[in-house]
């Protein structure tokens, strides 16, 4: 059985640097890493207020593009302050793996495993500097 692995694009599309770019370079090492393998992981890429762009060219056809009309400012408050429960997995299908490249774990539907990058722990050697 072929794996089905989420990303959280929503980054690469709204910032051109930093976490956006860690983003953008890490699918596309995905998609090299893809090329030429039997059965390679579907990757689902998630995108929040995507009606804006298109999805990145030449990924191959393990890779498939789920935007959402919603933008990311309106999810976070459903998710975070409503706690609707919006699984990701209303937009991507179902997933064995979602990963959480911008600091934010988004809601997932139970037995979906998670991972979440952090970029910088800063703030716990220097709390007053987080505004």
């Amino acid at each position: 059985m072929t794996d089905r692995i989420g990303i959280d694009y929503t980054s690469a599309v709204h910032q051109t640097a930093g976490i956006g770019r860690y983003t953008r370079e890490m699918v596309k090492a995905l998609a090299q890493c893809s090329a030429g393998q039997v059965s390679p992981p579907q990757y689902r890429l998630f995108v929040a207020e995507a009606g804006r762009c298109a999805p990145p060219p030449d990924l191959g056809p393990n890779f498939s593009w789920h935007p959402t009309r919603i933008t990311e400012r309106w999810l976070g408050r459903l998710w975070y302050r409503l706690h609707l429960p919006l699984p990701i997995e209303r937009w991507t299908g179902p997933l064995d793996l979602f990963h959480a490249a911008d600091f934010v774990l988004r809601p997932t539907r139970p037995g979906t495993r998670t991972l979440l990058t952090v970029h910088d722990l800063s703030f716990v050697r220097e709390p007053d500097s987080v505004m």
